[in-house]
């Protein structure tokens, strides 16, 4: 009876251990997600107005 409770607690205390990990890891993701989108909307606006330098260029 004493190995099967100790064998739960080290499972309970895996699941937390792996949720804990998870957890993290899912916030990084996250903010490596927001990080990259807010660099390509910053990025945008300057290939945006390359790209009509060099459409007029080509009319002109």
């Amino acid at each position: 009876m004493i190995k099967l409770k100790l064998a739960i607690i080290e499972i309970i205390k895996l699941v937390i251990i792996f949720m804990t990990t998870i957890l993290i890891v899912s916030y990084g993701l996250s903010l490596m997600q927001n990080e990259y989108q807010q660099r390509l909307r910053e990025l945008e606006p300057e290939k945006a107005a390359e790209q009509v330098n060099l459409f007029n260029f080509f009319l002109e």
